[in-house]
């Protein structure tokens, strides 16, 4: 899987949601999420960038942990 789209609706992601998918290279994550848990992208090692909407307000710890390949994050103003 190289790309994932959350689908609108969707207010969270848990913790260790995509932990490890190391072929991962885009997320579009919608407008609408309120939450980012802990681990959630982490050793994602393939993910180039990620935008998180303003309407994020919550984000764990090590979301993007061993990232290795994270060139790009845009973070909205709700964090």
């Amino acid at each position: 899987m190289t790309e994932i789209k959350i689908p609108d609706g969707v207010t969270a992601i848990g913790d260790r949601a995509f932990c490890e998918c190391k072929s991962l290279k885009e997320i579009t994550i919608p407008d609408g999420m309120e939450e980012i848990g802990s681990n959630s992208f982490e050793y994602c090692q393939s993910l180039k960038s990620i935008t998180i909407p303003d309407s994020v307000t919550v984000m764990g710890t090590s979301v993007f942990g061993q990232c290795t390949s994270l060139e790009s994050a845009v973070i909205g103003d709700g964090i």
